[in-house]
């Protein structure tokens, strides 16, 4: 991986590294009941947590003076208060909803930091480009990433004879 941008933004003085524990899915946690002379337990309810990334990164500057601008400029883009996309080079396909959750400390050597930058993902999904296919002349549309139960919206508007 060489790269990423959140915000729609990337910048050239950094570089991820290998490491980023980017499961393919988010925490599951499953609620089970025990049914009496039943061996094992039925699941009752899946609670899917936030989704944590961790993301080594290396820091570029010209000297130890710029490297300080370079952190300063590092949190006015990563920190805010809502999740932002996030998207990785390798996987520029899929979309991650994240804020910075924790602090960044990195190890500094001379003009150079390395560190880990700590994203969590509220919304725990990873979402794609919207799909759409065509029946005759008519657009049909996929506006979820995620099924969920009893919510299904059809919109099919008749303009001439089948």
């Amino acid at each position: 991986m060489n790269s990423f941008t959140f915000d729609s933004i990337s910048k050239p003085y950094l570089t991820a590294l290998k490491g980023s524990n980017r499961q393919p899915w988010a925490p599951i946690e499953w609620t089970y009941q025990d049914v009496p002379k039943r061996p094992g337990a039925l699941p009752v309810k899946k609670n899917t947590r936030v989704r944590p990334l961790t993301l080594p990164v290396f820091l570029k500057s010209n000297s130890i003076e710029d490297l300080q601008k370079v952190k300063e400029d590092l949190a006015e883009w990563l920190i805010h208060d809502e999740p932002k996309p996030l998207i990785f080079d390798d996987e520029s396909n899929r979309i991650y909803y994240a804020v910075v959750d924790g602090s960044f400390d990195p190890d500094e050597i001379l003009k150079w930091g390395q560190g880990v930058i700590p994203f969590i993902c509220p919304d725990p999904y990873k979402y794609g480009d919207e799909e759409s296919l065509l029946l005759g002349d008519y657009p049909i549309r996929n506006e979820e990433s995620v099924k969920q139960a009893h919510k299904r919206i059809d919109k099919i508007e008749n303009k001439g004879e089948f």
